[in-house]
């Protein structure tokens, strides 16, 4: 079978190389967009998968994944990331997507995935699938993977610094500050400032 395809990736290349797999096995990519506010735009366009990014420039594609099953239930949505952790995982699936792949995925898996969500399976990368479990579980506290840049601005925020403070300490512009503390909630599951310390602190990050 052949299907309708929008791609949501404020990465040129990523979706160059996205869009030349699937066209070169048939389907049709009806829409491409670089951020939230436009793939919203284009929900009336009919299609029958979306690939979404996590990490977008006005927004995620966590919090997409819900809206746009809001307004188009029938739509199956892929999370298409390069984050393995296991709370964007889990929070992609719970907002509604039926699969996550990450971006290094090889076109056979791509081509496959895309069959068994449309056979109405849920399909999750072998690579991060044990990472998934896991966090579904609860067996592992652990599982969250902070770069250096979240470890300082985490850091910073518990010693209760704000956006403007931490960019004027570590020289960076408010609006990447609060790129680095919407990762930080997204990567922890977190509901609040007060939450995110909590959980960095049961998670030993700080």
């Amino acid at each position: 079978m052949k299907y309708r395809i929008g791609i949501l990736d404020d990465h040129p290349v990523v979706v160059k190389g996205l869009q030349d797999v699937l066209l070169k096995h048939g389907h049709q990519v009806v829409w491409t967009s670089n951020s939230v506010t436009d793939a919203m735009a284009k929900s009336a366009i009919q299609v029958d998968i979306i690939f979404s990014d996590i990490q977008l420039p006005d927004g995620d594609g966590i919090h997409y994944c819900k809206e746009i099953l809001s307004v188009n239930k029938h739509v199956k949505v892929i999370g298409f990331s390069s984050f393995s952790d296991g709370s964007f995982i889990r929070n992609m699936i719970r907002n509604g997507a039926v699969g996550y792949l990450l971006k290094e995925s090889d076109e056979s898996l791509v081509l496959e995935s895309i069959e068994k969500v449309m056979a109405g399976e849920q399909v999750i990368d072998p690579k991060i699938k044990e990472v998934f479990l896991e966090t579904q579980l609860g067996i592992k506290k652990n599982d969250v993977s902070l770069t250096r840049r979240e470890s300082e601005i985490l850091k910073l925020i518990a010693d209760g610094l704000s956006t403007k403070e931490i960019a004027d300490r570590l020289f960076l512009s408010i609006k990447t500050v609060e790129a680095h503390r919407s990762n930080l909630m997204l990567k922890m599951d977190a509901k609040n400032m007060a939450h995110l310390i909590a959980v960095a602190f049961d998670r030993g990050l700080i």
